[in-house]
C-alpha cells in the first residue's frame, strides 16, 4: 500500500510539473528570434486567441499544430490573417489602435470559416501549407500574378507540438493575386 501510494503521488507530481512547465504557441511566438520583436503580430494573435476561446471554447495556443497567415498594410497598419487547426478555420481582419505611432491595443474581426466560404488567393494554397511543402509554397506563389498593393507580404508560419515545446517554422512570400493554371 505504501509504494503504490508513493507511486500514484509521484505520478500526480509528473503530470501537475508537465503542465506547469509546457510551453505555449504565444510564448513561443515570444521567445523566437524571428517573431520576438513583432509586439503587433503577438498582440494582434494574443487577442484573436482570447477571442476565440471566450466565445467558441476552443484553445488555440496549446494546439497540437497551428497554421497562421498574415500580412499587414504598410500604410494603415492594419492587419490581415487566417488562423487555423484541425478544428477550426478563422480569418480575421484587425484594426489596431495607435496612439503617437505607439500600438495602444488591438481588436481583430474574427470570421468562422466553412467550406463554403473562399479563402480567396489561398483557396488553392492551404494543402500545400498543411503539408508544409516550402518549395511547393514558393512555386505557387512563384506562378501567380504580382501585386502591388498596401501589403508587401504574408508571413506564413507553421507550429507543430513536440513533447511538451512548439517547433515554429516560418516562410515569408511576397504578396500574390491571381495565379496561371
Amino acid at each position: 500500500m505504501n509504494r503504490k501510494f508513493k507511486i500514484g503521488l509521484f505520478s500526480v507530481f509528473l503530470v501537475v510539473w508537465n503542465l506547469s512547465f509546457s510551453q505555449t504557441i504565444l510564448q513561443k511566438l515570444e521567445k523566437d528570434k524571428r517573431t520576438e520583436k513583432d509586439n503587433e503580430m503577438i498582440l494582434e494573435l494574443r487577442e484573436l486567441f482570447q477571442k476565440v476561446n471566450d466565445s467558441l471554447k476552443l484553445d488555440f495556443n496549446h494546439s497540437d499544430t497551428l497554421f497562421i497567415i498574415r500580412g499587414v498594410d504598410i500604410q494603415s497598419r492594419e492587419g490581415f490573417g487566417y488562423v487555423w487547426n484541425n478544428l477550426l478555420k478563422t480569418s480575421y481582419t484587425d484594426n489596431k489602435i495607435l496612439e503617437h505611432d505607439k500600438l495602444i491595443s488591438s481588436n481583430p474581426k474574427i470570421e468562422i470559416k466553412t467550406d463554403k466560404l473562399t479563402w480567396y488567393e489561398f483557396n488553392d494554397l492551404i494543402p500545400i501549407i498543411e503539408k508544409w511543402d516550402t518549395l511547393g509554397i514558393k512555386n505557387y506563389v512563384n506562378n501567380c500574378d504580382e501585386v502591388l498593393g498596401g501589403i508587401l507580404g504574408w508571413t506564413i508560419i507553421r507550429f507543430v507540438k513536440l513533447d511538451l515545446k512548439y517547433n515554429l517554422d516560418l516562410i515569408w512570400v511576397r504578396d500574390f493575386g491571381k495565379c496561371k493554371k
